[in-house]
């Protein structure tokens, strides 16, 4: 496409089934826990549709080609299973054919040629294994409060008995190398699964010895100079709900 130049570039949306008769409310080892905003609102827009949404989903993937669907509900608190699936499959499928993969939100804004010049500048000799994305500033871990319903980042002590996770990026966006992303996805099957999908990828990573490089074009928030040097960033119309 002429937005990327001469760069060949597929874009895959991953997505899993809608959940049947689904709540707001989820209890994970004595965590309650409501979701709301964004978070919940998406996820029963399609409740009383569920079968004619499938049917869409099939027929979406048959005429363009270009979703993986996963077996498995997609809410938020299987944002793990659905990051294993997409490691697993970029893997296995598409090791040969690029170096690079970069994983975006679907809310989040992708600016070619600012991804273009960044691609450029990464060393041919570290693409592979590379790791980039913007670092979670906290890796302190929140914990169950004797309110009735916490945060959706809640994780008890026996799900993960640590205070602190190792870094990690922010879920918004992150660029891996093809040969880490086939390591990771083998490490992953012998890491006790963690529904909080970006500390989960950190712990991965860690395990794998991976230095994780800062990168000031991948934005959390948005700021008038964005598309100077941004590759990814939020619109500004959904920087207030980031958090929600």
């Amino acid at each position: 496409m002429s937005l990327w130049k001469n760069f060949t570039v597929r874009f895959v949306f991953v997505v899993g089934l809608p959940t049947p008769n689904e709540t707001d409310i989820y209890h994970f080892d004595g965590v309650n826990i409501r979701l709301n905003g964004r978070s919940w609102a998406e996820s029963i827009k399609h409740e009383s549709s569920r079968w004619s949404v499938i049917n869409q989903l099939g027929n979406e993937s048959r005429i363009y080609r270009d979703l993986l669907i996963g077996g498995f509900y997609d809410n938020y608190f299987n944002l793990t299973t659905k990051m294993m699936l997409t490691f697993r499959w970029a893997c296995v499928f598409c090791k040969n054919e690029t170096p690079l993969f970069l994983f975006i939100d679907d809310d989040y804004l992708l600016h070619p040629n600012n991804t273009i010049k960044f691609v450029n500048s990464i060393k041919k000799s570290d693409v592979k294994y590379y790791a980039g994305g913007s670092i979670h500033s906290s890796s302190i871990v929140v914990r169950p409060q004797n309110n009735t319903y916490i945060s959706k980042w809640a994780i008890s002590t026996h799900e993960y008995p640590w205070d602190y996770y190792p870094p990690y990026f922010f879920g918004i966006g992150y660029v891996l190398g093809a040969d880490l992303v086939c390591d990771a996805s083998v490490v992953m099957s012998f890491t006790q699964n963690l529904r909080i999908d970006d500390a989960f990828l950190g712990i991965v990573l860690a395990r794998l010895n991976k230095k994780l490089n800062n990168l000031k074009q991948f934005r959390v928030y948005t700021d008038t100079n964005f598309e100077e040097s941004g590759v990814v960033v939020i619109e500004k119309s959904k920087a207030g709900q980031l958090f929600v």
